[in-house]
């Protein structure tokens, strides 16, 4: 993955960037990361030649047969939160993070998954938490390949309306995360799919003046400047949440087949 464009960190009002990018997988390379915590799923990632260019590296991560999410048993994919740069938080600052995935053909996207993102204010910012001093900005598949952009954000009364109304269709549920934009792409399989997440924070006091940007293969598929990231200003931009799994937290959920996903720059 890459923050923006890789993983990148842009100052609107210096006009400076800050850049990271992963473009080739291997054991070393990802010491370059700066992960602060591996939270599960260690023995499901490995390092695999990339179907398209055996020349080059990809991260596999696992999913086996029956698993859903880290709570369950069998345990499925992995998840750890990395820092490989520090972003200095500031008005008109724009963090972005790209990255490709790949699903085999014979991926079963039952009703749903994480996929990774952005988190600010402090780690595992999800799980049912209220998120009043953190967020999250992850990619979820959902049934049949529907992709969406998965966000835990303060539950405030300073979302305007048109918040939920994102297209084609958007399901603000209080007591897990807000699905966003679901249906607005859709990943394919057997091939790469590139990803791209853009967040702005808001002026604080809150005030409903951040940005979320989405691209799917380089196209943009939301673009809204009405965001509520942070309802205080402690909470900043902090890494990446590099988390991926099947679910959901019902046996609807559980993947029927041994599979797996890949991860590149």
């Amino acid at each position: 993955p890459e923050l923006d464009p890789p993983t990148y960190a842009y100052n609107k009002a210096t006009e400076t960037y800050q850049r990271w990018e992963c473009l080739n997988f291997t054991q070393s390379a990802l010491q370059t990361w700066g992960i602060t915590k591996l939270r599960y799923g260690r023995e499901n990632k490995d390092v695999v030649p990339d179907p398209s260019d055996p020349t080059t590296s990809v991260l596999r991560v696992i999913y086996p047969k029956g698993s859903r999410n880290p709570t369950h048993h069998p345990l499925g994919g992995t998840g750890f939160d990395a820092k490989p740069i520090s972003v200095a938080d500031g008005i008109g600052q724009t963090v972005r993070l790209n990255y490709q995935v790949y699903f085999p053909e014979d991926f079963d996207f039952v009703h749903g998954g994480k996929l990774p993102g952005i988190y600010g204010g402090h780690t595992s910012c999800s799980g049912g938490k209220s998120a009043q001093d953190c967020f999250s900005a992850r990619f979820m598949w959902r049934k049949e390949g529907l992709g969406e952009i998965y966000l835990y954000v303060p539950k405030t009364a300073l979302h305007q309306p048109s918040f939920c109304k994102i297209a084609p269709l958007s399901v603000c549920n209080q007591k897990y995360g807000f699905s966003i934009g679901r249906g607005s792409f859709r990943f394919k399989k057997g091939a790469w799919n590139k990803v791209s997440v853009a967040v702005r924070m808001n002026q604080v006091p809150s005030e409903p003046t951040g940005q979320l940007r989405v691209w799917y293969n380089d196209e943009i598929v939301i673009d809204y400047d009405q965001m509520v990231w942070r309802v205080n200003d402690t909470v900043g931009y902090a890494g990446i949440d590099f988390e991926t799994f099947f679910g959901g937290s019902s046996n609807r959920f559980n993947t029927p087949i041994d599979t797996f996903s890949l991860f590149k720059d």
